[in-house]
């Protein structure tokens, strides 16, 4: 490119080295023609597997008078922009094109019919934006039907890479649509489509919620087996749905400063700080609930600690009238710890397969990292002597069979463990016992080589440079039209402020010289005495 050839006529790059890097690109293109034609692909087969595991990944999350699985019988309201433009897949880089779309209104029409499944958009699925009309037209929907499936959650441009969410809650439309729909019918089931955690103020307010996430090419076929019980959920979350943003520990922990985030939470990252610091939560991590119960029995230590590994078990059965599955969650508790250490720690789970009335005995493995913390005196996992508790859950708040082990020999290589309180909090003061300093930040200002086109949007010269560096991607990737996706417009604004100005010098095909990229450093920073002197070759 512009910047390479440059580099070759200022004798920074050999051309040698150059032509080998070309003859590198070259080769790997040939051989990739080699393997060009498209290989054999059972797509049928495929999207099978897809609603397959669209279904087991769901996670019912609530259920109140076993409102689901829904009777075929009766009237549906269908409500929301997502069924009929599905939330199928991430935003940005990790898109990929579907061999095959299912529609969640097509899917549901085509298992009650088209006569039984009245439809209200309720919101626009790009933008989301305030809509009393389209909240209107849904509420009159609900109050026609026996029951309501609607589906909210996240749309793209409110989820995507090259920026982050700065709250949990959905868009103030959708929120509002869940509080006006569940209003005017009871019988309300929320779907979620969404690739993170939200906010629910709504919570209380209707019946059943059922978590999708982005489930895929198939994630309608799923949606529907699950809701009429052709399928029975057995999903458990994999993070936890706080109540609000605010009851993370990152947000307690990180600095506020624009150009340092500190890591201070140490091991309370997650279901470890709720749990240890009882921190309710909306929904805990590896909750998710089933059209079935299970119960759990007779724990036990099937083989005894060897000072390598042991052995427990436990039995589950299924107490209900349908077949169904449960993932049996082992956390280890270190009672006597000297150490810090959270109050459970997750170390294995297994999903069980069970018919109505049918048992099965789970027997897990604990080797010895199972029962050992990291000791950084030692710079090695070390186990400390004393008594552990095994526990068997449903999810990381709820316990249903607990064993009492006891780890009677110490490894006697650290006899001058931190105390418990050392790491509850990472403060500069724990830091520098793990032997890290905490850096002075640096300021937005002055202006340098790493400053992004972000920090100069305001200035009277930096406005002009991130214009006509828009102007210059626009040339390369095409120009904004009416039709172009909200979220890709966004990204691509937050790819052109996150620019560093070193970036844009190499960029600029050699128009920034290096006098040139000093010249306009100086004049970022108000130093017309340096800029004269520089315009002058002094």
């Amino acid at each position: 490119d512009a910047v390479a050839a440059q580099a070759v006529e200022d004798g920074g790059l050999s051309e040698a080295v150059l032509d080998v890097a070309a003859s590198r690109v070259t080769q790997m293109i040939l051989a990739s023609k080699e393997n060009a034609a498209p290989c054999p692909a059972d797509f049928a087969a495929h999207h099978a597997l897809a609603r397959r595991a669209a279904g087991e990944g769901a996670v019912l999350l609530k259920n109140d008078a076993g409102l689901l699985p829904l009777a075929e019988a009766g009237t549906v309201a269908l409500i929301g922009g997502f069924a009929e433009k599905p939330r199928f897949q991430g935003a940005g880089s990790s898109q990929v094109n579907a061999s095959q779309l299912d529609t969640p209104r097509a899917s549901l029409e085509a298992r009650l019919g088209a006569d039984k499944v009245i439809y209200a958009q309720g919101f626009d699925v790009d933008l989301a934006a305030d809509d009393a009309g389209l909240i209107a037209e849904a509420v009159a929907a609900a109050e026609k039907a026996d029951r309501v499936v609607l589906m909210v959650g996240l749309p793209a441009l409110f989820e995507a890479e090259g920026f982050d969410r700065d709250h949990l809650r959905q868009p103030p439309q959708l929120d509002a649509l869940v509080e006006a729909v569940a209003a005017a019918n009871a019988n309300t089931v929320v779907v979620l489509s969404n690739g993170a955690p939200i906010e629910m103020p709504w919570v209380g307010q209707v019946s059943a919620i059922l978590e999708l996430y982005l489930a895929g090419q198939a994630g309608a076929g799923a949606m529907v087996d699950l809701l009429f019980g052709t399928l029975n959920p057995s999903g458990k979350l994999a993070e936890t749905f706080p109540l609000r943003l605010a009851d993370s520990p990152s947000q307690e922990n990180f600095a506020s400063h624009p150009r340092q985030l500190i890591y201070r939470e140490g091991l309370n990252i997650g279901y470890r700080h709720f749990v240890t610091h009882q921190v309710p939560v909306l929904f805990a991590f590896g909750h998710g609930l089933s059209y079935t119960s299970f119960s759990y029995h007779d724990a036990a230590v099937t083989s005894a600690w060897d000072g390598t590994s042991m052995r427990v078990s436990v039995t589950v059965r299924n107490d209900g009238a349908m077949a169904g599955a449960e993932v049996v969650q082992l956390y280890i508790r270190d009672v006597q710890s000297t150490a810090y250490r959270p109050d459970r720690e997750l170390k294995g789970f297994q999903k069980a397969f069970l018919q109505a009335g049918e048992s099965t005995t789970l027997e897990f493995e604990l080797d010895s990292r199972a029962f050992a913390f990291f000791d950084v005196a030692l710079d090695d996992w070390d186990i400390e002597a004393g008594d552990f508790d095994i526990l068997f859950a449903a999810s990381s708040v709820d316990v249903r069979q607990s064993l009492r082990v006891n780890l009677a020999e110490d490894s006697g290589r650290n006899s001058n463990r931190q105390s418990e309180a050392d790491y509850v909090l990472m403060d500069d003061g724990a830091l520098a016992r793990l032997g890290l300093q905490v850096s002075v930040p640096g300021a937005i200002k002055p202006y340098h080589a790493n400053t992004t086109l972000s920090d100069i949007a305001d200035h009277w010269l930096g406005k002009r440079l991130v214009a006509g560096v828009f102007k210059a991607v626009g040339a390369t990737l095409g120009e904004r039209s009416a039709d172009d996706s909200p979220v890709l417009v966004k990204m691509r604004e937050k790819m052109v402020l996150s620019m560093r100005l070193s970036t844009v010098r190499n960029m600029s095909g050699g128009a920034l010289t290096p006098k040139r990229f000093e010249m306009l450093i100086h004049l970022l920073n108000n130093r017309w005495g340096a800029f004269l002197a520089r315009l002058l070759g002094r």
